[in-house]
C-alpha cells in the first residue's frame, strides 16, 4: 500500500469510493434515506477537488487503485475519512491518521465522526466531545464531535505569532486576538444566530473559545473588532489569501470574513470594520482582488457586502459546510482593488 498526496485526477475514484463506502460501510448504522442524504450519488468535483487541495489531502493506493482518503487542515480538523468497502479492517484508516496526525502543528485535532467511525477514533485516543444531530438534505443524521491533544512539536511554531499592528476607524480599534479575550469572544460566540448564519457551531466553553483564539484567530490577518475607550473584543473581522481561503482563489487574492456579537447588530459597527480591512487589503498587501460570500437567508451578511461595494459573481448550491456538518446555498461576491479604487474618488 502507497500513500499519497491526492492528486486531481483522483476525483472520480474518490467519488465513487465515497458513495460506495457509505452506502455499504454505514448501513449498519444509519437508515436508507440517511444515506441517501449523505451520499447522493453525485458530488460537485469542482468543489471537492479545491478543497481537497486547499489542505493536507493523502490517498492510499494499492496497485494503483484508490483504496482510501482523508485531509486534514492547517487548524487540526480531520475530515473525509473513507476506506474502500473491499479493504475495511486492512489498516488504511490508520496509515492515512498515522501520516496527517503526525504532519500537523496542531496540539489539538478534532474530528465529525459518524456512528461507524466513532469506535475507530475512540482507540486512536479520540475523545467524544458531544454528540450532534446534523442536518442533510432535509434529513437529520447523528455524529460526534471528537478531539485528541498532541505533545507540542519541538519545531519552532509560528501558530501563536500575531499581526502586530492595530488598525483604527472612527468608533473601533481592530487588534490581534489575545488569549484574555476568551471569556468576551465566548460570551457573543455562544449565541447560536452569530455563528450559525455564518456556517461555524455555537462555542460550548470559554476553553474552546480560548483554543479558537490561540489557532483560527492566531493567523495573520485576524483582528478583534473593539469599541474605541473600551477593548473589549465585540465581533472578528479578518482576510484570508491564497490557499488559505475557502475559496479557489489566487495567491495575491484574498477572502473577507466577518461577525459581530448580537448586541451590535444593527450599529453598522461590522461594516465600518469591513471597510477597514478591505483598505488594509488593497492598499498594504496590495491585493488584486477581495471575495466574500454569504449564505442564503443571511441578509445581513449580504447588505455588508453590498455597502462595501462587492458584486455577487456565483452561487453554489448545496455546498457542504464541515463545521456544521449541513449543506448550504453560498452566494459568492467579489470586489477588485480597481473598482474599491474607483468607488474612493466618487
Amino acid at each position: 500500500m502507497e500513500i499519497r498526496t491526492y492528486r486531481t485526477e483522483d476525483i472520480e475514484e474518490i467519488a465513487a469510493l465515497f458513495y460506495e463506502t457509505v452506502h455499504s460501510v454505514n448501513a449498519r448504522d444509519y437508515a436508507p434515506e440517511q444515506l441517501d442524504a449523505w451520499a447522493a450519488g453525485s458530488i460537485d468535483t469542482a468543489r471537492w477537488d479545491s478543497e481537497l487541495r486547499s489542505r493536507h489531502a493523502l490517498v492510499a493506493t494499492e496497485e494503483g487503485q484508490v483504496v482510501g482518503f482523508g485531509g486534514m487542515d492547517e487548524n487540526g480538523h480531520l475530515d473525509r475519512l473513507y476506506v474502500h468497502k473491499e479493504f475495511q479492517g486492512r489498516g488504511v484508516a490508520t496509515a492515512i491518521c498515522d501520516r496527517l496526525e503526525s504532519g500537523t502543528r496542531a496540539e489539538r485535532i478534532t474530528v465529525h465522526a459518524s456512528i461507524t467511525a466513532r469506535p475507530f477514533f475512540e482507540k486512536r485516543g479520540y475523545r467524544t466531545v458531544r454528540e450532534q444531530r446534523v442536518e442533510r438534505r432535509g434529513v437529520f443524521l447523528t455524529n460526534y464531535v471528537m478531539e485528541k491533544r498532541q505533545r507540542p512539536s519541538r519545531e519552532p511554531s509560528t501558530t501563536h505569532k500575531r499581526p502586530a499592528m492595530n488598525l483604527e476607524t472612527e468608533r473601533l480599534t481592530l487588534r490581534p486576538w489575545r488569549d484574555s479575550d476568551a471569556e468576551e469572544l465566548y460570551k457573543y460566540a455562544r449565541d447560536g444566530r452569530v455563528g450559525l448564519a455564518a456556517g461555524w457551531p455555537a462555542h460550548q466553553s470559554v476553553e474552546e473559545s480560548r483554543e479558537i483564539i490561540r489557532t483560527v484567530f492566531a493567523q495573520k490577518g485576524v483582528f478583534a473588532v473593539t469599541l474605541k475607550g473600551d477593548g473589549k473584543a465585540i465581533g472578528c473581522v479578518g482576510l484570508t489569501t491564497g490557499a488559505r481561503s475557502n475559496y479557489p482563489i489566487g495567491e495575491n487574492e484574498g477572502e473577507l470574513s466577518y461577525w459581530i456579537g448580537v448586541p451590535f447588530w444593527g450599529k453598522g459597527l461590522i461594516t465600518e470594520a469591513a471597510r477597514e480591512v478591505i483598505r488594509y487589503g488593497f492598499e498594504e498587501l496590495n491585493l488584486t482582488a477581495l471575495w466574500c460570500g454569504h449564505f442564503d437567508g443571511n441578509e445581513r451578511s449580504r447588505r455588508v457586502q453590498e455597502k462595501c461595494g462587492f458584486r455577487h459573481q456565483r452561487t453554489e448550491k448545496d455546498r457542504f459546510c464541515e463545521l456544521i456538518n449541513a449543506v448550504r446555498t453560498e452566494h459568492i461576491s467579489r470586489l477588485t482593488q480597481a473598482e474599491w479604487a474607483e468607488a474612493k474618488k466618487r
